[in-house]
């Protein structure tokens, strides 16, 4: 592998997916080819070695667990790889022995920087996946179909058409690309069937809008216009916010009109009406496509043919189009509120559960890098917060005549007084992020109990978004975030230390917005800490 797609070391112990991504962001693919001892030889002989370059840093490939060699840099460039101290995993490979090579990139010579490598026969390609494995100063990749380590495999034979050096170019390419294909097919399925709630919304919209302006005009080419146009504006708002925006595109419609009626059609009026179409809707606070489609709008206005003299039956249409519109995404067929708040605050508990477990371990480790990295992560749950937030407060003003949504709508209650609790907890996570860093900084690692109980807080919040999605269930939140309280405030036993109480504090607030959360009132969640006792260990 390439050193330079390696982004940071990871320590030994469990891999979680964090970690393993932050040391290797990239989408890269995997490729496994075959070479002989001695072309392996030679793409060693072939690297960048650190007295090759001025600041002494090189380009190691880095290898995969059981392959070693040396080398000596005083040797001239082509002859520095021992060749005896070749081995995988104890013997010593043979230069005429086939091996099976994996290499982290789509293109052999770009992930070694070796035109030998590229030599090889090409085997197999596939989407790389991140396995299980012990840690070691570099994480190791795996594919499917080929283990990232050389191994011994039969010498290339010609009689043999099954062998890779048989397979045609255009076969293997085939085959490297078929992976990537299905992937496109699941991802574009995907997406299909997530936007076919929005496709029957916005056909029954159109078509119920036409219907309704025939009855006024002839021709009501402005109903199913305003129809796309103010679903695609209303989509997701707040109601006042969706009628807001409803009347602004039939008023700017109508203002276009008159517009046009005063100055005729010529190509200035035409930029003048585009330009104050997309200008209005940047003012109604309206997203990319809202200020493309008024612009459309706009042009449709003022090119079309229109009967002579002023007439008010495009802002009829407009207004039908747009009152349909708001029907259909608010009353007739809105998308299930509950699910949105049900996404939220899922996403909501994943990122502040990343900050809290990354916060521990940056204790446990005495990590700063890791502490500091878990402080931006809890920073960045403020986005996830307001999106949630947003989420309850549509859900409640949501009113539909589909009775799965009114029972949805019974949990409502729950999810909106954990939306304060929720607020505090982030800004405790942020807080306790950042006295951990502090702390680390200082002190090195924190005690073993200390960085548990933050461990239970992550606990405690994922039970308690189990406890918000069925309230029925039996879920262990208020007793785990109890247990996170106990577990930091046994450490002030033997830590009586001025940074260490801190983060004892912030552990024991953040387990009381999360106790409220649940569902206890102040005093009670109150009570509950002050009838805990302190443990000493952990489990």
């Amino acid at each position: 592998m390439n050193p330079g797609v390696i982004r940071a070391d990871i320590a030994a112990g469990p891999v979680t997916f964090a970690e393993a991504f932050t040391v290797q962001s990239f989408g890269n693919s995997l490729v496994t080819m075959t070479l002989t001892g001695a072309q392996v030889e030679r793409v060693l002989e072939q690297q960048v070695f650190p007295s090759d370059t001025a600041n002494g840093s090189g380009t190691i490939l880095q290898v995969s667990n059981g392959f070693h060699y040396s080398w000596d840099p005083a040797r001239p460039a082509g002859d520095r790889i021992d060749p005896a101290s070749i081995a995988l995993n104890g013997p010593p490979l043979v230069p005429t022995q086939s091996y099976r090579v994996t290499v982290n990139n789509p293109s052999p010579t770009a992930a070694t920087g070796s035109p030998s490598c590229a030599r090889g026969p090409t085997g197999s390609a596939g989407r790389s996946t991140w396995t299980r494995s012990p840690r070691t100063s570099r994480p190791t990749r795996r594919s499917r179909r080929a283990r990232p380590t050389a191994s011994p495999g039969r010498a290339p034979d010609a009689r043999s058409p099954r062998h890779n050096g048989a397979v045609s170019s255009r076969r293997i390419a085939q085959r490297a690309h078929l992976p990537e294909l299905r992937g496109q097919v699941r991802r574009r399925t995907s997406r299909l069937r997530a936007g076919l709630w929005t496709i029957a919304q916005t056909s029954i919209a159109v078509g119920a809008a036409w219907l309704i302006a025939q009855q006024v005009n002839d021709s009501p080419f402005f109903a199913p216009i305003s129809a796309v146009v103010s679903l695609a504006a209303t989509r997701g708002q707040r109601t006042m916010r969706a009628i807001e925006l409803v009347l602004g595109v039939a008023v700017g419609i109508a203002i276009a009109d008159v517009i046009v009626t005063l100055l005729g059609t010529s190509t200035l009026v035409l930029m003048l009406v585009v330009a104050l179409s997309m200008g209005a809707a940047l003012l109604l606070g309206g997203g990319t496509l809202l200020i493309s489609q008024a612009g459309v709008s706009a042009i449709f206005v003022t090119t079309i043919e229109r009967p002579h003299g002023f007439t008010p039956n495009r802002f009829i249409d407009a207004l039908i189009g747009g009152t349909v519109a708001l029907l259909v995404s608010q009353v007739l067929l809105p998308r299930d509120p509950v699910a949105a708040v049900t996404n939220t605050v899922h996403a909501l508990s994943d990122r502040l559960g990343l900050a809290l477990r990354e916060t521990a371990a940056g204790l446990r480790e005495g990590d700063r890098e890791r502490a500091r990295r878990a402080l931006d992560v809890a920073r960045s749950a403020t986005t996830n917060l307001d999106d949630f937030a947003d989420a309850v407060d549509i859900a409640r003003e949501t009113i539909s005549v589909r009775p799965p949504v009114w029972r949805a709508r019974e949990r409502l209650p729950l999810y909106a007084g954990a939306v304060v609790q929720l607020d505090l907890a982030v800004r405790n996570t942020r807080v306790l992020a950042r006295r951990a860093v502090s702390a680390v900084r200082r002190h090195g690692p924190a005690p073993p109990a200390l960085a548990d109980a933050v461990d239970r807080l992550a606990d405690a919040l994922d039970e308690l978004v189990r406890h918000l999605d069925d309230p029925d269930a039996d879920t262990a939140s208020r007793r785990t975030a109890l247990d996170a309280a106990r577990r930091a405030t046994s450490v002030l036993d033997e830590d009586h230390s001025l940074s260490t109480s801190a983060l004892v504090a912030q552990v024991r607030s953040t387990a009381v917005d999360l106790l409220r959360g649940s569902g206890l009132s102040e005093d009670q969640a109150i009570a509950a800490m002050e009838e805990i006792e302190p443990v000493s260990g952990s489990d």
